[in-house]
């Protein structure tokens, strides 16, 4: 038996038989490159870019509202932000209660509407002031009711 395998194996060139383990050594490699890939592979840092944005609101006769929520979108945990609130036309002490609230804050801005400059009356007009003014590229809306759920 033993001439048998002997008789078999001179029959093969030796080339072969060195082509044959170079490719198996190759299929090696490339399985032992891709499973280690697969097995120490880690996620890489993803640092995450915030855009910047501008929160509008629009703000008539709001001044207990603006007092109690408005600094609690102002000290929201984010990188670049604005908050642009437009005084839409409000006799009562909303522009006070701003002006107070902007000391403290330096990314709020207000923009007041007086009663008799505006060529439409409402919201919409108000929102699209803001618009006009706002540096930011995204824009989130809210109302001086509002409250964020949490600082992020």
């Amino acid at each position: 038996m033993a001439n048998i395998r002997f008789y078999f194996c001179s029959m093969i060139p030796e080339y072969l038989i060195y082509i044959c383990y170079l490719i198996i050594g190759v299929f090696a490699l490339f399985n032992l490159y891709f499973y280690a890939r697969i097995f120490f592979w880690k996620k890489p840092n993803q640092a995450k870019e915030y855009p910047p944005v501008s929160v509008l609101i629009a703000a008539r006769y709001e001044e207990e509202n603006l007092k109690k929520y408005l600094p609690t979108i102002l000290e929201q945990d984010y990188p670049n932000y604005e908050v642009i609130v437009i005084n839409d036309r409000s006799e009562d002490d909303t522009e006070n209660v701003l002006l107070r609230i902007q000391k403290k804050y330096k990314h709020l801005r207000i923009v007041n509407i007086p009663e008799n400059k505006f060529p439409f009356p409402g919201k919409k007009y108000a929102l699209s002031t803001g618009i006009k003014v706002a540096t930011h590229d995204h824009l989130l809306f809210t109302d001086a009711d509002c409250q964020p759920q949490s600082k992020q």
